[in-house]
């Protein structure tokens, strides 16, 4: 049962009205506009910082479409309402604390003018710094995605910055695989993470309150966002698209990994391709994926991250088969954090660059200077394409149904 408008969260309440009435209106750029492959290369040059209303809507909710005809009429989903659980216990817990604090207004006997004695102005309100930390108010619990060897320590320079912003000590959460993330966030028991665009949708599922910081940018002046790239082992002469994978052994990086999973999933399925349990194969690292391909022993065709991939690609041990750009992996942090910590975070973090942190004194390690160039400010709205992906997807990633 969906809540009256005026009990969700407004922020959501106010997104999801504007983005149907945008809907109502025809309003979207380039919705008549979607005619071949091109746009799915250049989606960089039309994303905007208020999510993903900017790209042609055809081509969005086909990730690894080689096609993508038009008019965008013929080829756009009708609109999937998709509430999250977060929607339904903010609009719950709102209710309850406006219930609670009219009700002991109501028991009061005594207006407020009257209690302050005659002559005396009213103490000033210390400002709000209610909220909760997963360890102690003198700490932040960091965690990082294990998404490829060293993650830890190429994360070390954020976890340092977080303490240089907050002034807390920082403690890494040890995880050993991307649902130990997932799981620590839903349960409160990391305060700030750097993760996937997928475990955001996941812990969001899982009933974790997080909020975006802000998204990863992989290129200098460029917009968040990165690319999953399909790729082949050059041996593999017979493979020329995605429908080529069809019955042979692919290498993916995760169960619940954005790119090395998620999307490539959907554009297997666009292409007519489903992939039975025995030819699923998983190097739980982008790294370690892109490797493996070029071995050619497990697999001949796969997925990985661009930053994984290109090199391998630049070295003639791999080939690339397609790419598609993704939503960027976002930073977050605990909606039930105090608000003063929450907006330390934002103004530091969101919008930033490589010179935020060497600004700070914080030395940036080798993988920041070479596939880190700051976070871009985006809101919870950025990662609807990922719902519409998961709703898409759902039969054959259980991921999507956890």
């Amino acid at each position: 049962m969906q809540l009256p408008l005026g009990l969700r969260c407004a922020r959501c309440a106010l997104s999801v009205a504007v983005r149907q009435e945008a809907r109502d209106r025809g309003a979207f750029p380039h919705r008549a506009a979607c005619d071949g492959p091109s746009q799915l290369v250049h989606l960089r040059a039309t994303v905007t910082t208020g999510g993903w209303g900017a790209v042609p809507l055809c081509c969005r909710s086909r990730p690894y479409s080689s096609t993508c005809p038009g008019p965008a009429s013929s080829c756009i989903p009708h609109t999937r309402k998709v509430l999250m659980q977060t929607t339904l216990k903010r609009g719950l817990a709102l209710t309850a604390g406006l219930t609670l604090a009219f009700g002991l207004a109501a028991c009061s006997s005594t207006p407020a003018a009257e209690e302050t004695p005659a002559g005396e102005a009213p103490a000033a309100e210390a400002p709000a710094t209610e909220g909760t930390f997963a360890k102690d108010e003198n700490t932040i619990v960091f965690a990082t995605l294990p998404d490829h060897e060293g993650a830890e320590q190429d994360a070390q320079p954020i976890a340092d910055w977080i303490a240089e912003i907050t002034g807390k000590n920082v403690e890494l959460y040890q995880a050993t695989d991307y649902t130990a993330v997932v799981q620590g966030l839903a349960s409160d028991k990391i305060d700030v993470a750097q993760i996937s665009a997928f475990t955001y949708y996941q812990t969001q599922a899982a009933g974790g309150e997080i909020e975006p910081i802000g998204a990863q940018i992989t290129e200098e002046g460029a917009e968040p966002g990165y690319f999953s790239v399909a790729i082949k082992n050059p041996a593999a002469t017979d493979v020329a698209s995605l429908a080529d994978f069809a019955d042979q052994p692919i290498c993916f990086v995760n169960p619940t990994s954005t790119s090395g999973f998620a999307v490539p999933m959907g554009g297997l399925l666009d292409a007519g391709v489903t992939v039975a349990e025995e030819n699923r194969l998983f190097g739980e690292e982008h790294d370690l994926n892109a490797a493996k391909v070029a071995e050619g022993v497990d697999c001949q065709v796969g997925f990985a991250q661009d930053v994984d991939a290109d090199p391998l690609i630049e070295a003639g041990e791999l080939e690339e088969v397609d790419r598609v750009q993704v939503p960027a992996a976002p930073i977050v942090m605990q909606s039930a954090l105090p608000q003063d910590v929450k907006d330390q975070l934002t103004a530091a973090i969101a919008d930033s660059t490589q010179e935020s942190l060497t600004d700070a004194g914080i030395e940036l390690n080798d993988f920041l200077k070479e596939s880190w160039f700051g976070f871009g400010k985006v809101d919870d709205a950025y990662y609807d394409l990922i719902r519409t992906l998961c709703t898409e997807i759902a039969d054959e990633v259980e991921a999507c149904r956890a």
